[in-house]
């Protein structure tokens, strides 16, 4: 299985920054603020530790203050979570990375992960000097989601007809203008269906079904790998082969994931966070981009579907599950 590595840009003074040690006496505090729950756990099982042999401890001289909920609930949870004055946020998606910056036009805040380009969204001055009081990863989910459609289409080219699941508009505009330019040099057809919560997942399933849809691509969202076993089920009912943006939701029945490694991801962020508590300002640490990929294939899934996948696409999965 391949592995990604980021991009590390930190320049010597970074490094002279991150040789000092944490201040005994001080207890530093720490927020993390998404849409899921798995998030915050993630960010405890491998982050917590990378931060514990950097000298930062939890329970010694480190305390957490975690929050989530669902996406109309951000704005109020990033304030409150402003309100305990954490030393550095970590937020998880744009969508949260807005709402904690608006709590809060100094507190540091750690971006892992941007979906859209910081840049475009006014977030960083540039990738290699932000700026300003945000920096972390960016994903740059729109380029991705376009990426995942030219996967599902080589993968099994008899599809014409793809739905496109998505957050209502505004919030995913963008990933879906970059499917739609996708779509038109593949030749496929597109059925666009949007959501506000989880409570529209059967219409939206059923509106696939009335469109005679033949795949499914799964747009990037916090909530939607929040809701992968959700989704998933709801894609196999269907009998649609679907295309989700994470590991864990091919493993939790999408037929097909591509996107980097959420480990990898939540250690990165940890290494943000050890060299703002250092004193490094959030603006001068530049942005990361992941630049190797996984691609996972669940082969339970294909034969529920009965799905027969290229040969060349099986070769070129880093896992297959089966």
């Amino acid at each position: 299985m391949r592995r990604f590595v980021l991009v590390l840009l930190w320049s010597i003074a970074f490094v002279s920054a991150a040789s000092a040690q944490p201040t005994p006496e001080r207890t530093y505090r720490v927020g993390v603020i998404s849409v899921s729950a798995y998030s915050i756990e993630r960010f405890h099982r491998f982050a917590v530790p990378e931060l514990a042999k950097r000298g930062f401890v939890e329970g010694r001289n480190l305390t957490l203050e975690s929050r989530f909920g669902e996406p109309h609930d951000i704005p109020q949870l990033a304030r409150d979570l402003v309100g305990t004055k954490p030393d550095v946020v970590v937020a998880v998606s744009s969508p949260v990375i807005r709402a904690v910056a608006s709590a809060s036009s100094d507190i540091p805040i750690v971006a892992a992960f941007f979906g859209s380009d910081p840049v475009a969204e006014g977030m960083a001055v540039s990738l290699a000097k932000p700026g300003g009081h945000v920096t972390g990863i960016a994903m740059l989910a729109e380029a991705l989601d376009a990426k995942r459609l030219g996967i599902l289409s080589e993968s099994l080219p008899a599809i014409r007809k793809v739905a496109v699941l998505a957050g209502r508009p505004p919030r995913h505009d963008a990933n879906v203008k970059a499917i739609a330019a996708a779509a038109q040099k593949l030749g496929v057809e597109l059925k666009i269906v949007e959501v506000d919560s989880p409570a529209e997942y059967p219409g939206a399933f059923e509106k696939m079904r009335a469109a005679e849809v033949q795949g499914l691509v799964i747009v990037s969202a916090p909530d939607f790998f929040r809701d992968r076993a959700i989704l998933a089920e709801a894609a196999r009912t269907a009998r649609l082969p679907t295309i989700c943006e994470w590991r864990e939701m091919a493993e939790s029945g999408c037929l097909m994931a591509y996107g980097p490694l959420n480990e990898e991801l939540t250690r990165r962020a940890a290494a943000y966070v050890v060299q703002i508590l250092r004193g490094v300002p959030p603006g001068d640490l530049p942005i990361e981009t992941p630049t190797h990929f996984e691609f996972v294939l669940n082969l339970r899934t294909a034969a529920d579907l009965g799905v027969r996948l290229e040969p060349a696409t099986i070769v070129r999965a880093d896992e297959v599950i089966e």
